[in-house]
């Protein structure tokens, strides 16, 4: 499977080398402040009491609609594994925190984070909801934490 990020919006020539204006950009920021805000409420109080193939629907609707917010769009090549498939490793060319949501707006997965970021206020403890395993990449049997099932 490839992914690829796309504007969806179709590319103006006129518009090249042009900013976005600062209240198109004021807007967006408050949409993903309270997109966010909303993901921890419902990390906080929902998440812990549904089941998990309803947890990971909750988690791939928030991923599409953050980056609904970003005006991006995640076009997928190859085959996507459906949720009964088990036993899979996603092997990604992280670039950067987009990767995260594009992979879970098409299909839950769980992510491996180097364990400071649990440490890191806000987005720490909303990554730990979402089934993150946290290791010391100091720590060689940590290693072996990554093949087993949650």
């Amino acid at each position: 499977m490839q992914l690829t990020f796309s504007n969806r919006l179709p590319a103006n020539p006129c518009l090249q080398n042009k900013k976005t204006a600062l209240p198109a950009q004021l807007y967006r920021l408050t949409r993903l402040a309270l997109h966010t805000l909303y993901g921890l409420v419902v990390a906080a109080t929902i998440l812990p009491r549904v089941s998990a193939s309803r947890r990971d629907l909750i988690i791939r609707r928030w991923s599409r609609q953050f980056l609904g917010i970003l005006n991006i769009r995640v076009i997928a090549k190859g085959h996507v594994p459906d949720d009964g498939t088990q036993g899979t490793m996603f092997v990604a060319n992280h670039i950067s925190w987009l990767d995260i949501h594009a992979l879970n707006s098409l299909r839950t997965v769980r992510f491996i984070a180097k364990a400071d970021i649990r440490g890191w206020p806000v987005i720490g403890w909303l990554v730990a909801q979402a089934n993150t395993l946290f290791i010391e990449r100091e720590k060689t049997r940590d290693t072996g934490r990554m093949v087993l099932p949650p």
